[in-house]
């Protein structure tokens, strides 16, 4: 039996596919063949109007431009921007990079009560 011993790896890599292996795990390629994503923006609260639509499908870690509030409006409140449970408040302009579908709530901010004095 001839001598099986390898050169030029080394000893804990048994062979050239572990070496692949151990490099497809550990890549930080993005994976080209995830779903896009999607940003919805919903009107909980609101009295009336509707939320913008985003109609773009975005790659994982692509840049997000978040809108306005459409015509969302409630009675007795301003649009304080927007959440969700894994960003925090966000306005609109502001960005942020996408790893899933994303939802967005609106902030509504409390106006100061109008008082008039008659004289």
């Amino acid at each position: 039996m001839k001598n099986s011993k390898r050169t030029g790896f080394p000893k804990f890599l048994p062979s050239a596919i572990s070496l692949a292996l151990i490099l497809a795990i550990f890549s930080s390629a993005p994976n080209a063949n995830a779903a896009p994503f999607t940003v919805t923006y919903v009107g909980t609260g609101s009295t009336t109007g509707a939320p913008p639509i985003d109609t773009t499908q975005y790659n994982s870690g692509a840049t997000v431009f978040i809108l306005g509030h459409g015509t969302l409006v409630k009675t007795g409140y301003s649009f304080g921007g927007w959440q969700n449970a894994m960003i925090p408040p966000i306005q609109q302009g502001s960005t942020f990079q996408i790893l899933a579908n994303t939802s967005f709530e609106p902030i509504w901010t409390l106006l100061p009560a109008c008082s008039y004095t008659l004289t």
